[in-house]
């Protein structure tokens, strides 16, 4: 290279040692343009009693139009892919899904699905593949037919799905604890963030925020009323079944549980401000009789009526 540094009259041989060196990085770049970390992780015996678990994470710089695809049962578990930059493609449930810088995608792994890196901008992705006792609940709150959030590169998800990276690859002290919390804060902002654009676009999420809303105020206007499934459905203005199904994805309650849990919450207070007999407390809140409502008391607090009063009283 020196010997012919010289030949060359506008560069000096430090500007040539520069450009080598510039060639040099690029060279390097170009190698590591499209590439790959994955931390694996095998959690304890005991970390798979918690509601989440991490299996693993990783990075990936994708190569145009490479791609993931898995038939049903082909795989385990459930996974959040969250976009860095590029774009890509979602293919779930016979839909495909574009998807770009800022958004995620949560899927179950055990269901068919394809996902592909564009053919011009392929994407850079953040993946984290995870399970555990309430996995299956929180996901099936989200809207499963539509996996797809778009949350902007400012969103806290995005730095979440960082810090299970660096949780995962860094391995401390508590990691399956820190992980579970961590699974949970995205479940968490993905739930609000659901709710949120519902009602800022109803018409473009089949999530029925109004018919849903309305049904939750005559519940909570007419607890103490014998209710019928079949009248509050009426209220929302949607079919029997219809009304079952988007009532429980909205709220995480059947209708039945929610009527049972909102009077229970009134039961409580009142056991808890007042020296009312139960049988009297029993008819304010909705039950024909006092044993009914001991029996549904107990099915849902694992105690009974007389019970919650003394232990909340000595509480007080």
């Amino acid at each position: 290279f020196l010997k012919y540094a010289n030949a060359i009259p506008p560069f000096s041989i430090c500007d040539m040692l520069v450009i080598a060196c510039s060639w040099k990085g690029l060279l390097m770049r170009m190698k590591i343009k499209y590439a790959r970390r994955v931390y694996a992780h095998s959690p304890s015996e005991m970390a798979k009693k918690l509601p989440f678990y991490l299996h693993g994470a990783g990075w990936r710089a994708h190569e145009p139009l490479t791609h993931n695809r898995r038939g049903n049962g082909e795989y385990y578990g459930y996974q959040f892919q969250y976009v860095l930059r590029g774009r890509g493609c979602l293919t779930w449930k016979g839909n495909g899904f574009p998807l770009g810088a800022g958004d995620l995608f949560v899927i179950d792994l055990s269901q068919a699905h394809l996902y592909q890196a564009d053919a011009d901008d392929p994407w850079e992705v953040i993946w984290i593949h995870f399970d555990g006792s309430h996995a299956g609940t929180y996901y099936q709150m989200l809207n499963i037919s539509n996996p797809v959030y778009r949350l902007g590169n400012s969103s806290l998800v995005g730095e979440w799905c960082r810090r299970t990276i660096q949780l995962v690859r860094h391995r401390p002290i508590g990691i399956d604890i820190s992980a579970a919390r961590l699974i949970m804060d995205i479940f968490t902002e993905l739930q609000l963030f659901q709710l949120r654009e519902t009602k800022l676009h109803p018409a473009s999420e089949p999530m029925y925020a109004d018919e849903v809303s309305r049904a939750v105020a005559f519940i909570e206007q007419h607890y103490a009323k014998p209710l019928k499934l079949e009248e509050i459905a009426r209220v929302a203005s949607l079919s029997l079944y219809h009304f079952s199904r988007i009532f429980k994805r909205a709220t995480g309650f059947t209708v039945k549980e929610y009527l049972f849990k909102y009077r229970l919450t009134q039961a409580k207070q009142l056991l808890a401000a007042t020296q009312l007999p139960l049988s009297e407390i029993a008819e304010r809140i909705g039950f024909s009789d006092q044993s009914h409502f001991c029996r549904v008391f107990r099915k849902y607090e694992s105690t009974t009526p007389k019970h919650y009063r003394n232990q909340t009283m000595d509480t007080v």
